[in-house]
């Protein structure tokens, strides 16, 4: 098996970055300032002000793909004003279109989730999928994410889905 790991996100990452948000299976649900300044701002200084936690997915090494997780309470900017202690969100996707719809998703999700459950402080996992994104809700269902319902978010209609440590 391939090895899947996860590297923070710097500022030579960003062009790769910006290349997959342009392609088109990401670009239908993952909506990103235009401007280039914009976007750097934004992955460089407001996700982390945010206490985002930005990272590439790689396989073997290989940047394959985006995974951003957060403590959801501290998000702010109008998202999970009520989230309970201990609640985190996460949200990626696959930028190689060659990868997609071979189940590496969920491998590379399960880690992911291993890895934050490490932390005993965490006692859920949120994310927030456009709810015409069937191909992320089944992946997320697959890794045994329960859906909560639609809810309206900053970004527009979303379905909530939730993954407690019990699971």
């Amino acid at each position: 098996m391939a090895a899947i790991t996860f590297l923070p996100l710097v500022r030579d990452h960003l062009p790769l970055l910006r290349q997959w948000l342009r392609e088109p299976h990401v670009a239908e649900f993952w909506q990103e300032p235009a401007d280039e300044v914009e976007f750097r701002d934004k992955y460089l200084q407001k996700l982390q002000d945010r206490g985002v936690r930005p990272y590439l997915i790689c396989l073997d090494a290989q940047p394959i793909g985006y995974i951003q997780c957060y403590e959801a309470k501290k998000l702010g900017g109008g998202w999970w004003p009520d989230a309970p202690e201990g609640q985190w969100g996460v949200d990626q996707f696959l930028g190689d279109p060659s990868l997609v719809g071979k189940g590496l998703g969920a491998a590379i999700l399960r880690q992911f989730v291993a890895q934050l459950f490490a932390d005993p402080a965490i006692t859920e996992i949120i994310t927030d999928p456009d709810p015409e994104n069937g191909r992320a809700i089944r992946m997320y269902e697959k890794v045994g994410f329960s859906r909560m319902g639609e809810i309206a978010t900053p970004s527009g209609r979303a379905l909530l889905l939730r993954l407690p440590r019990s699971r």
